[in-house]
């Protein structure tokens, strides 16, 4: 066999194993994005059960949290005080999954679980509308606000 020939052999050689590297190089990618998304469903799901602790390991904050939601102007100040930071750790969390979502970092089923609960309870607290009101243009990127807007007016 000449160079030529031999070169030619070489050159299809180099080319399928450019192929066989790029399908390996996809299956991991996949892979990986699947492992991404089950880890931060974990960490959204972590930091649900955070903020749900608060309320029942604490007997006097689920008094607040009732009270808070029907309407802030029923607790005092230190009490405003952490419900105020209770809702906007809620808050901030519906944030945070919408941004992992838009960046594909959660399924579509998975946000759309998280978002209609975060959407009903909002809807359902006249608190926590008040806490993002006041913390909208401060607080929380456009896209989000105008995002939870939609939802109160639904």
């Amino acid at each position: 066999m000449n160079l030529k020939k031999w070169a030619l052999i070489a050159e299809v050689l180099g080319g399928l194993g450019i192929i066989v590297s790029l399908i390996y190089l996809a299956v991991e990618v996949s892979r990986n994005s699947a492992n991404t998304e089950v880890s931060n469903h974990l960490a959204i799901v972590d930091q649900i059960l955070e903020l749900r602790t608060a309320v029942i390991d604490s007997e006097d904050f689920a008094d607040i949290r009732l009270r808070g939601d029907a309407d802030l102007t029923n607790l005092d100040d230190n009490e405003r005080l952490r419900y105020e930071n209770w809702a906007f750790n809620s808050l901030d969390l519906w944030e945070s999954t919408s941004i992992m979502y838009q960046r594909g970092g959660t399924s579509e089923e998975t946000w759309a679980i998280y978002n209609s609960g975060w959407c009903r309870s909002l809807r359902e607290s006249a608190g926590m509308q008040e806490v993002f009101l006041m913390l909208q243009s401060t607080s929380f990127g456009k896209e989000f606000a105008d995002h939870v807007n939609n939802c109160l007016n639904q």
